[in-house]
């Protein structure tokens, strides 16, 4: 990685501890090597993942199931360059991320206050998951309360049910990150939560593979049409 002074701080948003690397991890690992200060601030502590897709409770429970997703993206993020002090966990609730935007809004302004950056990332409000589009109206909240007038930089990780990138009303940019690939391909296998067996009460892993975000190109809305 490139050791050149920083161009600038990016903070990137993610809803939860594994969004930032699906979503735009070539795109982490490029702007770390070009010489951005990036820090990684994780919404959610990400620990409904075994009750809510796989009705399972225990073994593992939620609290370990936390511990799990946290350890995988510490383990992700550093793969990609980010030093891990620059990787910050907000815990709040899984799948309940509208219903705490107030103190999400103060923690996110108190971070942007902090870290002053030059771009603000985040997932988008097109975005199927209802915590991704609460982080989207958080984030941009926040930064409008902290009179931060700089774009939202949003990246994709599963825009609404029949929804394409090409039809939104905004523009999006395409970013080539191939030279990064095998970093993040590294990095997304660290997700055994989805991809492993790590419950004697499953039968199979709660995703077959992650292939869908290993490509050499990832997309960002940068702003209204």
């Amino acid at each position: 990685m490139s050791s050149i002074c920083s161009k600038g701080t990016i903070v990137l948003f993610a809803p939860h501890p594994d969004d930032e690397t699906l979503g735009c991890g070539g795109f982490i690992a490029k702007r770390i090597d070009e010489g951005y200060e990036v820090f990684v601030v994780v919404l959610t502590m990400g620990e409904k993942l075994f009750s809510v897709m796989l009705n399972i409770f225990e073994d593992p429970s939620p609290l370990e199931v936390c511990a799990i997703r946290r350890d995988e993206t510490k383990r992700a993020t550093a793969i990609l360059g980010l030093k891990p002090e620059n990787l910050l966990f907000l815990d709040f609730e899984d799948a309940m991320l509208e219903k705490q935007q107030d103190a999400a809004v103060a923690k996110i302004i108190n971070i942007l206050q902090e870290k002053k950056p030059s771009e603000v990332m985040c997932t988008s409000q097109y975005e199927g998951h209802p915590d991704h589009t609460a982080a989207y109206w958080i984030v941009r909240s926040a930064c409008e309360k902290n009179g931060l007038k700089i774009p939202i930089r949003r990246y994709i990780t599963s825009l609404k049910m029949g929804i394409s990138p090409d039809q939104l009303p905004e523009v999006i940019e395409t970013v080539d990150v191939s030279k990064y690939l095998p970093l993040k391909k590294q990095a997304v296998a660290q997700f055994q939560a989805h991809l492993g067996i790590l419950s004697s009460k499953q039968s199979r892993p709660i995703a077959a593979n992650f292939d869908e975000y290993l490509k050499p190109e990832e997309q960002f809305i940068l702003q209204h049409g």
